[in-house]
């Protein structure tokens, strides 16, 4: 079966940003379980501490920021 174009335009986006992001990090911290858009989110912070050495997390109230800074 051939992919549609908007399936494999699909396909070439995740592709891409699995090689832009790293790896994303264990769900476990302890007894917390991290959400995925929080994994994404300590992914980015730890892309950002290695190249600039530093980074600002930035989201609203009761998104788990202490979570994603502590792992």
């Amino acid at each position: 079966m051939v992919a549609s174009a908007a399936e494999r335009l699909r396909r070439c986006k995740a592709a891409i940003a699995a090689a832009y992001l790293d790896v994303l990090p264990s769900a476990s911290l302890g007894s917390v379980v991290l959400r995925d858009d929080q994994r994404r989110i300590v992914a980015r912070a730890r892309r950002a501490l290695a190249l600039h050495r530093g980074c600002l997390i930035g989201e609203e109230v009761g998104r788990g920021k202490t979570f994603v800074a502590l792992s």
